[in-house]
């Protein structure tokens, strides 16, 4: 595990990562990157089109950045630069940014509860969720430019959800997912917003951003992990008992 992450890197340099013999890797990431956000949120403004001079205008700057994993997987992935939002255009007057993760006590006693044999817990990673919140309210579009670092130009996108780095993407993904939940039955915490029960299954959800953990009997946690996998593109799970 030492070793794995020595070689982790993050924010690494595009130059020197081109220049060398891992420049395929680089390119593969960076192409599959571009590829999944043309697919999920963003659109190419080209020059011919009628709100390019609009994209020039008010694009946010966002930037592309190449990761090493701990596997010796090279990763890519765009994030804006939310510091130089106009968030007023974006977001309109009074937006609440504020969002709730489950908080440490809360995954203590959940971990540490006195169980029976057939409970475990399990956790499931959604990919990428911020892409998967729901798209913005009212067909509203945001711009969004890239600096591309093979050829230098910069591109424009008409942006139509959230994206990493953007100030309202995280009540944004919580507002998609906790809904969710409680739409499978699934009961709401009053006090601490991200801990989530099911009375009749007797299992109990924990939502920190992106990592849902489920504590309960085994057919219980497959069921919601299962309907989780259905709505939401998601990792494999793992289980800590």
């Amino acid at each position: 595990a030492a070793e794995f992450a020595a070689h982790a890197q993050k924010d690494m340099n595009w130059k020197k990562a081109l220049a060398s013999e891992h420049r395929e890797k680089a390119m593969e990431a960076l192409q599959k990157e571009l590829a999944s956000l043309e697919h999920m949120i963003l659109k190419e403004v080209k020059s011919e089109d009628e709100d390019y001079e609009d994209a020039l205008k008010l694009a946010t700057p966002g930037r592309l950045l190449l990761d090493i994993k701990r596997s010796g997987k090279y990763k890519c992935r765009g994030v804006k630069q939310g510091f130089k939002e106009d968030k007023v255009s974006a977001d309109g007057e009074g937006f609440n940014y504020y969002s709730s993760v489950v908080k440490l006590n809360a995954v203590r006693m959940t971990l540490t509860r006195r169980r029976t044999r057939n409970r475990y817990i399990g956790i499931k990673d959604v990919s990428t969720a911020f892409l998967q919140s729901h798209k913005y309210e009212d067909g509203t579009v945001n711009y969004l430019s890239f600096k591309h670092p093979v050829t230098g130009q910069w591109i424009y996108y008409r942006q139509y959800g959230p994206i990493y780095g953007e100030a309202s993407a995280p009540v944004r993904w919580e507002n998609t997912i906790a809904p969710w939940l409680e739409e499978q039955g699934v009961i709401r915490g009053e006090n601490e917003r991200c801990v989530f029960y099911h009375p009749d299954r007797d299992l109990l959800v924990l939502l920190y951003v992106d990592d849902v953990m489920a504590d309960g009997e085994a057919a219980d946690v497959e069921w919601i992990f299962e309907l989780l996998a259905d709505r939401f593109e998601c990792k494999d799970a793992d289980y800590v008992v």
